[in-house]
């Protein structure tokens, strides 16, 4: 190739991603909004508090919590039990606090139950606040002397939901031991699932849950997961699958 045909050559065109669009600063906020000074102060003052909220039928129509803030800074968390937490306060600011809690809410609502929100980027331009909470109901302001809100009011619950679920089923007196117990160093630690075990969970800690039926002379069947417990719920470590596995016998013994 010839110098005169390489220097005519031109490097082929790259398409620049389309940018982002910002978030003019709004001075007020949560103008407008019923109890503005109180969710003024959720956002920039008080260290612990929650404010009970009801979306707007386009939302859903449902109450959630928004809260000071959560643990890890995580903008929102959806319990197990479904219900909605969202932060005002975290460490991403758009300049618009009004959308980046909405933003936030409309995220969370779209969790997995028992997951927590963690986002990278700030929102672009849409609903606020204004938008998504039905402003005819005010919200049930709550100022907290610590931050008890984050702990789900189920946990500890876990050996009576399952000896309830194995109830329900019919095979209650079939359910004759306890629901799980401590991993630690040892496959067997101190403490266990069971009704007779009132400490509170901590974090950092792992828990074997496994509920079993027994029917005398026919069959017995048992699921156990290991359960982390975490500083927004709770993470399963083994990913076995639970549908039922018909295996077809090829061997005779």
């Amino acid at each position: 190739m010839s110098k005169k045909k390489r220097h005519g050559r031109r490097p082929a065109a790259v398409s620049a991603k389309p940018r982002k669009q910002s978030i003019e600063f709004v001075a007020r906020p949560f103008a407008g909004l019923p109890a503005e000074e109180d969710l003024v102060a959720m956002a920039q003052i008080i260290p612990a508090a929650t404010a009970t909220v009801r979306l707007t039928k386009e939302y859903g129509g449902k109450q959630i919590q928004l809260v000071t803030l959560l643990p890890e800074f995580v903008q929102g968390l959806k319990r197990s039990d479904g219900e909605v937490l969202v932060a005002m306060q975290t460490s991403m600011h758009s300049g618009d606090a009004s959308r980046d809690v909405a933003a936030a809410v409309l995220a969370t609502l779209e969790l997995p139950e028992g997951q927590a929100l963690r986002t990278d980027g700030l929102p672009e331009p849409g609903p606020r606040l204004q938008d998504v909470l039905d402003t005819s109901e005010p919200p049930v302001v709550s100022v907290r002397e610590t931050f008890d809100f984050w702990v789900d009011p189920q946990a500890g619950a876990g050996d009576a939901q399952a000896r309830q679920v194995i109830e329900e089923a019919g095979y209650g007196e079939y359910f004759t031991h306890r629901t799980g117990h401590f991993i630690g160093r040892e496959v067997h630690e101190a403490g266990d699932v069971s009704e007779f075990n009132q400490a509170q969970a901590q974090v950092g800690q792992i828990f074997s849950i496994e509920p079993g039926i027994y029917l005398p002379g026919k069959v017995g069947v048992r699921i156990e997961d290991l359960v982390l417990v975490t500083e927004t719920g709770c993470q399963v470590l083994n990913q076995v699958s639970k549908d039922l596995i018909v295996v077809e016998p090829h061997l005779k013994f």
